[in-house]
């Protein structure tokens, strides 16, 4: 069933505004903090993590940490996984640098097998939503390598579109592995770095240095949908005047 232009503008309304409403209730539950009567109960919630945070530190044969994350982001190929629970963990665990290491090795694999899947079993779903819009449907079909290229820095940029439903794509269109590889982690390290800095903090979630980061991908995510939505209207638009 092909979607009208009207439900994906109310799609991308819907999107973009539930990301800036979850932004402003982060901002109030950091301030909540601040209020008298949490204050004694944000302490004894501090105080129980912090002595998770040190039991984790001071764990041996972290190793088995790093294999134990990897395995869950090759199980993010086909269980549905938040990634928030992938992109944070290796920040709980490992200082920030490291945490860094962790994930783009963890996001690279699990794009490489999804691409590689669409190779085999084409763009799935994703490439049949898209096919709907004239504008992508140009692009992915007929459009320049460096469109297409372009068009995956957004995808990855952008945190609300699927990692996995790209990379499926993508592989699909039989695009360049390399590129498609490097172009994915430079569009996608802006997520791991926020993530890894708010994994890190976990231990404290009602400061600021926790929250700051999480605000700023669904600030980020839902001013890139409206955006997107807009310049999209605006496409359409003028091609029918």
């Amino acid at each position: 069933m092909k979607l009208s232009k009207k439900t994906y503008h109310r799609l991308a309304m819907f999107s973009g505004v539930s990301c800036l409403v979850i932004a402003v209730l982060l901002i109030l539950w950091s301030l909540l903090a601040k209020v008298a009567f949490f204050k004694d109960t944000y302490h004894l919630i501090v105080a129980k993590l912090t002595e998770i945070q040190d039991y984790i530190v001071h764990l041996d044969h972290k190793w088995m940490i790093v294999l134990a994350i990897l395995f869950l982001f090759f199980l993010k190929t086909t269980i549905p996984i938040p990634f928030w629970v992938l992109l944070m963990a290796p920040g709980i665990a490992f200082p920030f640098y490291q945490a860094i290491i962790i994930n783009l090795i963890g996001m690279a694999m699990l794009m490489a097998l999804k691409y590689w899947y669409g190779t085999k079993r084409g763009g799935g779903f994703f490439r049949k939503l898209l096919s709907q819009i004239d504008e992508f449907a140009d692009t992915m079909e007929r459009g320049q390598s460096k469109r297409k290229t372009f068009v995956l820095f957004v995808f990855r940029l952008v945190p609300s579109f699927s990692i996995n439903s790209i990379s499926q794509l993508y592989g699909s269109m039989k695009y360049k592995f390399s590129t498609f590889i490097i172009v994915s982690l430079i569009g996608v390290l802006p997520r791991i770095l926020s993530y890894a800095i708010a994994g890190r903090n976990v231990y404290d979630p009602f400061s600021f240095k926790f929250t700051i980061p999480l605000i700023f991908i669904f600030v980020f995510s839902g001013v890139s949908i409206l955006s997107i939505d807009r310049i999209l209207t605006k496409i359409k638009s003028s091609k029918s005047k």
